[in-house]
């Protein structure tokens, strides 16, 4: 699992974020991790699971909207860009 956090710089036209990888030892379930990071302020994260990337499959959490897509990797980019440029217009 990679969390995805606000970082202050600029990179590939758009705010860098931190990654945080987390142990696949850490213990809570799967929903508890995604509580201490929303409450951490953390906006996004992006859920890799090896069987997921035999077809290209990721799963990608969003803390202001608390919905879980997935998407094919090649699109995490592009999802993440349109949700901080919507959220940058409010």
């Amino acid at each position: 699992m990679l969390r995805l956090g606000m970082h202050g710089s600029s990179h590939y036209g758009c705010t860098c974020y931190k990654i945080l990888k987390l142990h696949p030892t850490l213990h809570g379930s799967l929903e508890q991790r995604y509580t201490k990071y929303d409450e951490m302020g953390v906006l996004f994260t992006v859920l890799v699971i090896e069987s997921m990337l035999e077809n290209g499959l990721i799963q990608v959490y969003s803390r202001d909207t608390t919905l879980k897509e997935t998407i094919h990797v090649s699109k995490v980019k592009d999802f993440l860009v349109r949700y901080i440029a919507a959220a940058g217009n409010l």
